[in-house]
């Protein structure tokens, strides 16, 4: 499932705390030794690639308690996000007789990518699916004891509460 809109960019208020900064030091040295690099000379980038990073934890959280497989799935996808952008770094940064083999280590990421995101497209069309399987079923359970749910809402309305009481 994708962020929500404004997601993928930090709030114009929002700075990182230092236990934010400091998980990701330890949590994904990579990311950190990647994002650092543009601390000073691109600050905005900085913030918004920080963001990203806690949005995707804090999603990733919940997916690992709520579904697992998702979530392999999820750190699949951006894993692979990270390396296509780091091979395009890579590209805009090399010597043109370098760029070949590097575009094609692009290709073979951004293939793979595309791959994994279609199956997340698929299983959330599954899921949708059953949701609204379920949902028609319900509405059909209903239509057919419409009369006793109007009986047992009209008593409920009409009921005397204060003779009721303990």
């Amino acid at each position: 499932m994708p962020p929500p809109p404004g997601a993928e960019f930090a709030p114009p208020d929002w700075e990182p705390d230092p236990a934010l900064l400091a998980a990701i030091e330890k949590d994904d040295p990579e990311f950190w030794k990647d994002v650092t690099r543009f601390r000073s000379s691109e600050p905005q980038r900085y913030r918004d690639e920080v963001f990203r990073w806690k949005n995707r934890r804090d999603r990733l959280a919940r997916l690992r308690t709520e579904d697992p497989e998702k979530a392999r799935l999820v750190e699949r996808i951006d894993a692979l996000e990270r390396q296509s952008r780091k091979l395009a770094d890579q590209i805009r940064g090399a010597p043109e007789a370098e760029q070949g083999a590097l575009k094609d280590s692009l290709h073979s990421v951004l293939a793979d990518l595309f791959d994994r995101r279609e199956e997340d497209r698929r299983d959330e069309i599954a899921r949708l699916e059953r949701r609204l399987t379920d949902l028609k079923a319900g509405i059909e359970d209903r239509r057919a004891r419409k009369e006793q749910i109007v009986r047992r809402r009209m008593t409920e309305l009409l009921e005397d509460e204060e003779s009721l009481r303990w």
